[in-house]
C-alpha cells in the first residue's frame, strides 16, 4: 500500500488550528512559555512531516522546561503524557475535556499546578524532572475524596515522600504513606506539618543508629516504627538509645529487632545506666570463662547474650559458669561444652558449687556403654568358603595355560 505525505517546505506553509476554547480558557492562565511549547506540539499533531523537529531546540527550552510544560497541560486535561524518556504526548481536544465549570482535571486545575510547582522545586536542585501519568493524579485525588486529606497537605505529603526517595519515590509509597497519615487523624495542612516534623525527627534518629553501624541506606517503616516506640512509649533519649548501640557493634549483622531486645532488658533492668553496669559485668565473666576453657579469643555477641542467659535468667552465679568453663577446657568446642554443663546443672536445679562437683562427679562415675557387636552377616550374603591344595592350584595353572595355548 502506497504511503503519501506532504514534504516538509509544504507542511511549514499549511496552517494549525487552535480552538477558540484554548486562546479563552487556558491561554492568558498558562505559565509564560508553556503556551509555544503546546502550539509547537500541537503542529506536529497535524503535520506528520515536522514530527521529527526536534523541539526541545527548535524552541530555545530545555528538555526539564519542555517536560514541565507538557506536565502543566497534563493537569489541565490537554495532553496525556504516555512517556517520559523520550517524552511521548498525546493531544486531546480542548472541547472533549471537561465542562468549563465541571469536575475532574478542570476542577484541580489551582491543584494540579500547585502540585507542578512543587515537583519542580522538589526536583530543582537534582535536575531531574518528574511526571504524574493520568491514572496516578487519579490517585492522588482519591487522597482529597476518599481520604480526606486537604489540598495543600497533600502537597506537603508529595514534597515530604520526595525529599525521602528521590525523584524516583513510587506513588505506591505514596499512597500508602496518605493512608496512614488518614488513618492517624492527619488530614489538614497544620497536622500535615507537624507530621512531616515528626517524621523527619524519627528519620534522624534512625539514621544515626544505621551509621553507628556503618550502614548507609534508609530506614524502612519497621525500623522507624520501632525507633517511636522507644522514644514516645518508653520515653527513652537518643543518647540512651546510642549507647545501647555498643551492645551490638560486634555483632555481624545488627538489627533493630535485636536492638529492641536490648533495650526491652534496659527497662527491665532498670534503666539504661544499670544496665550499662550489667552488660560490662556480663562482658567480663564471658572473657574470663573463655579464657578458663582454653579460647583465646574474644566473645561474641550471641555468647555474651548466652552468658547473661545463665546468669540473670537462670540465676546461675559467675562462680558456676566459670566452674563449667573449667570442666569444658580441653572440648573440642569449649563454649558449645560450656552450654551442655549449665544447661544440665538449669534442669538439675544446681545452685551451689558443691551441688555442682557432686552432679559433675555422678556423670563420670556412670558405667560405659558396652561395646556394641558387630551384627552377624547373613549366610545368604556370604561366598561359600573352599580350600584349595598344591595339587588343586597347579592343574588350575596348567588349565589356564591350556586355556591360553587354545
Amino acid at each position: 500500500m502506497p504511503q503519501c505525505s506532504f514534504s516538509r517546505a509544504t507542511a511549514m506553509a499549511g496552517v494549525t488550528p487552535v480552538q477558540n476554547i484554548f486562546i479563552a480558557e487556558y491561554m492568558q492562565k498558562a505559565p509564560e512559555g508553556y503556551v509555544k511549547a503546546y502550539l509547537y506540539g500541537l503542529m506536529q499533531c497535524y503535520n506528520p512531516a515536522l514530527a521529527e523537529d526536534e523541539m526541545a531546540f527548535a524552541l530555545e527550552m530545555s528538555e526539564q522546561a519542555l517536560a514541565e510544560a507538557f506536565l502543566y497541560w497534563q493537569a489541565q486535561g490537554l495532553v496525556s503524557i504516555l512517556a517520559d524518556d523520550p517524552l511521548r504526548v498525546e493531544y486531546k481536544h480542548p472541547t472533549a475535556v471537561a465542562p468549563l465549570s465541571g469536575g475532574g482535571a478542570r476542577r484541580y486545575a489551582a491543584f494540579n499546578a500547585a502540585l507542578q510547582d512543587a515537583l519542580r522545586d522538589a526536583l530543582a536542585a537534582s535536575g531531574k524532572s518528574r511526571v504524574f501519568f493520568p491514572n496516578e493524579m487519579q490517585k492522588i485525588y482519591d487522597w482529597i475524596e476518599v481520604f480526606g486529606l486537604e489540598e495543600a497537605a497533600v502537597i506537603l505529603l508529595v514534597r515530604h515522600c520526595l525529599s525521602e526517595k528521590g525523584p524516583r519515590v513510587g506513588l505506591k509509597y505514596m499512597d500508602e504513606k496518605a493512608r496512614r497519615w488518614a488513618d492517624a487523624g492527619v488530614l489538614t495542612t497544620e497536622d500535615a506539618q507537624r507530621r512531616v516534623q515528626f517524621e523527619l525527627e524519627m528519620q534522624s534518629g534512625a539514621q544515626a543508629i544505621l551509621r553507628r553501624w556503618r550502614k548507609s541506606r534508609q530506614a524502612t517503616e519497621d525500623e522507624l516504627a520501632l525507633y517511636q516506640k522507644w522514644t514516645k512509649e518508653w520515653g527513652m533519649a537518643e543518647e540512651e538509645i546510642l549507647a545501647a548501640c555498643a551492645a551490638l557493634t560486634a555483632a555481624e549483622k545488627p538489627t533493630f529487632a535485636y536492638l529492641d531486645a536490648v533495650l526491652q532488658n534496659a527497662r527491665l533492668a532498670g534503666g539504661s545506666a544499670e544496665y550499662a553496669r550489667r552488660q560490662a559485668a556480663v562482658e567480663d565473666l564471658a572473657a574470663n570463662a573463655l579464657r578458663r576453657a582454653g579460647v583465646r579469643r574474644n566473645a561474641t555477641v550471641s555468647q555474651r547474650m548466652q552468658v547473661e542467659t545463665w546468669v540473670y535468667s537462670w540465676h546461675m552465679s559467675p562462680e558456676l559458669v566459670l566452674l563449667a568453663a573449667e570442666y569444658a577446657a580441653g572440648e573440642s568446642r569449649p563454649f558449645y561444652a560450656m552450654e551442655r554443663i549449665v544447661k544440665g546443672w538449669h534442669e538439675e536445679g544446681v545452685s551451689t558449687i558443691a551441688a555442682a562437683r557432686a552432679s559433675r562427679e555422678k556423670a563420670q562415675a556412670k558405667p560405659a556403654m558396652p561395646a556394641t557387636k558387630a551384627a552377624p552377616v547373613s549366610r545368604a550374603l556370604r561366598p561359600p568358603q573352599r580350600t584349595y591344595s598344591a595339587e588343586d592350584l597347579k592343574h588350575i595353572g596348567v588349565k589356564l595355560l591350556d586355556d591360553e595355548e587354545d
